[in-house]
């Protein structure tokens, strides 16, 4: 059986798609340091969030957070789990927030230039 042509391109289907795992390893090895920030980041919000929310486990504060960075949750999460909201909360929150839009554009980019043919 012989290859078709990905259309508007000079390639077949399975160059294309191996172009883009071969750019995809790539795109993560140059993204890997702000990965591994963001997943640091994530550890230690979840033991400050544990401090000042008073959470009874590092788990709920764990996942109070990864919560937070992947769908702008909300602080019930911390109250209904025994924590109080604090001033100091709300900003670490607010900061989850902010760096899992940073971690989300993150993925995103990744993967859109590595499916961009040239």
């Amino acid at each position: 059986m012989k290859a078709r042509k990905v259309i508007g391109a000079n390639k077949t289907f399975r160059e294309y798609w191996r172009q883009a795992r071969r750019d995809l390893i790539h795109n993560v090895a140059t993204g890997a340091p702000l990965l591994v920030f963001l997943a640091v980041y994530l550890v230690v919000s979840s033991f400050l969030l544990q401090s000042f929310g008073h959470l009874h486990s590092l788990g709920d504060s764990f996942y109070s957070t990864w919560a937070t960075m992947t769908t702008i949750g909300n602080t019930t999460d911390v109250s209904n789990g025994g924590g109080q909201v604090t001033d100091a909360v709300k900003a670490l929150i607010a900061l989850d927030g902010f760096f899992g839009i940073v971690l989300i554009g993150t993925i995103v980019w990744l993967i859109t230039q590595s499916l961009q043919s040239e």
